[in-house]
């Protein structure tokens, strides 16, 4: 790991095919079928079905005066928007694993992070859009061990300053960075939370709200 970003090997990009698009995409789909309708279509996929989600291979690059090779790693550069479209369209619920394939048919491993935000901003210009980032805490914390320190809302300058002060850091930096990246090219708003929140019904809010705008606090101060 490099700033939050897996460094893979071929070998390793081999194995990260098996298990993310067999073993855990599976599960996911099976998950997944028990809390919708039995009329929605669960579909287990990835980048690469439909050529769906279409990168390059990362370059190297030089981080601390270092020089990284990060591998079969891919950048997305194009998505399917109308891919997606047709699917929710016929009652579909893709269920995407983090795999994408370049022009020339080689197959990457992608950023899940990442893989969320370019399909949220491609269907942004269709729908109107709110990106949820769902993992084993209850949002952004202000503190790793408090499972209540949950920093409500974070702008731009607050990332600045959480992430100066190593509040936000590793795993949670490129997680940030793709919300930001997503309000910016069309998102209405990102959601960090626990992934049991995502049958959530009650109107309280919970979680962190990744935002361009000011804080409610911030705009009183001012």
């Amino acid at each position: 790991m490099v700033q939050g970003r897996r460094i893979t090997s071929e070998q390793m990009r081999d194995i990260c095919v098996m298990v993310y698009r067999g073993l855990v995409n599976t599960a996911v789909v099976r998950a997944v079928q028990q809390y919708v309708p039995s009329t929605k279509i669960v579909l287990g996929l990835s980048g690469i079905d439909g050529k769906c989600i279409r990168s390059t291979k990362r370059p190297p690059i030089e981080i601390d005066g270092e020089r990284v090779d990060f591998g079969f790693v891919g950048d997305v550069q194009a998505v399917r928007a109308e891919f997606f479209r047709d699917i929710l369209a016929n009652h579909g619920l893709p269920v995407v694993a983090p795999l994408t394939i370049t022009d020339e048919g080689v197959v990457l491993n992608t950023n899940a992070d990442t893989i969320a935000q370019e399909i949220a901003v491609a269907l942004s210009s269709l729908y109107e859009v709110e990106l949820w980032y769902c993992f084993e805490k209850r949002g952004v914390l202000q503190d790793v061990q408090d499972e209540n320190s949950i920093i409500a809302t974070i702008t731009p300058s607050d990332y600045a300053s959480l992430k100066a002060k190593g509040i936000i850091a590793q795993g949670m930096i490129p997680k940030i960075e793709n919300s930001f990246r997503a309000i910016g090219r069309g998102v209405q708003r990102v959601r960090i939370c626990h992934a049991n929140e995502i049958t959530a019904t009650e109107n309280a809010p919970f979680g962190t709200i990744i935002t361009d705008k000011l804080s409610a606090n911030n705009e009183t101060d001012n």
